[in-house]
């Protein structure tokens, strides 16, 4: 049952609702969720009539108790009561309705304008630099202030933009035999989340000393609505073989390449009868970091 699931988690208020939420709205693990605690339910007129009716229906024998309506009563173990409205969850149906359009839309198209007007980006480290002109090239340098030219320079991968339409093409029949097999969108792991991205291969670059081969360079493009095209991370995978992250607000233009990560999801909680405002496990709770965060 769903309440003796979160009966196991009661030890720390804040935990025991957070994964009550996720299991009961169906919302993806990466979302955030602020617990907003608003005092007594007879003096906030938000919920209407209708969380009027569902306090009067508490239920003193179970610690907590889920109606259909998402709202989720609840005893704390000092005995406080109260009631939480859970964020709402659409219907599977309408989380895959889709405007059609959008969806048979290429993404490759909607990265065309970065290569067509020739956007360089640049990531410094502290010894290397990079810079990557999208659909051109990508290289690594380094030079001293004193210096007027670059004392080391490689090319990490070149890109021809007349390959652009084959590189599309190539990309909607991976598509259609990933759709007959059942297989979901390549993703990639960026700061504990797994996003799904577009692959750019840059070919041809400086000649390896190590393997004699030339110097290549997988570029994926991530949707990022508050990005401005950053390199946001390069790393050599194996000898002379490179892969590049971009974050741009182009892809998010498509569904599938939208995220919602970092969407902030209150969860108002009233108190019942005689309880506090806010629990004494939840006070307790941030102090408890607070006296850390200042250790």
């Amino acid at each position: 049952m769903f309440s003796n699931r979160c009966s196991i988690m009661k030890r720390q208020l804040v935990i025991f609702l957070f994964f009550c939420v996720l299991e009961a709205t169906g919302h993806q693990k990466e979302s955030f969720y602020k617990i907003i605690w608003r005092g007594s339910l007879q003096k906030d007129s938000q919920l209407g009539t209708k969380s009027s009716a569902n306090s009067s229906s508490f239920d003193d024998k179970n610690d907590e108790t889920f109606d259909a309506d998402g709202v989720l009563n609840m005893i704390t173990a000092d005995k406080e009561r109260y009631q939480c409205i859970l964020p709402a969850t659409q219907p599977s149906s309408e989380k895959n309705m889709h405007n059609e359009s959008e969806v048979e839309l290429n993404p490759y198209r909607l990265l065309f304008p970065l290569f067509s007007r020739e956007v360089c980006s640049f990531r410094l480290e502290q010894y290397w630099s990079y810079e990557l002109c999208h659909g051109r090239h990508i290289k690594q340098f380094h030079h001293e202030s004193h210096e007027k030219s670059f004392g080391q320079e490689y090319f990490l991968g070149e890109y021809d933009l007349s390959q652009f339409k084959a590189s599309e093409k190539e990309y909607e029949q991976k598509m259609e035999e990933s759709k007959s097999k059942g297989e979901k969108r390549p993703m990639v792991l960026i700061d504990g989340v797994h996003l799904p991205y577009i692959e750019i291969n840059m070919t041809g670059g400086t000649t390896c000393d190590l393997n004699s081969k030339p110097r290549f360079t997988r570029v994926l493009y991530v949707c990022n609505d508050e990005s401005r095209h950053e390199l946001s991370s390069i790393k050599e995978t194996y000898s002379c073989e490179y892969e590049a992250i971009v974050m741009t607000p182009l892809l998010c233009a498509h569904p599938d390449f939208k995220n919602d990560v970092g969407a902030e999801i209150p969860i108002d909680c009233f108190s019942l009868g005689d309880s506090p405002k806010e629990p004494k496990g939840s006070l307790q709770f941030k102090m408890g970091n607070q006296t850390k965060s200042t250790d």
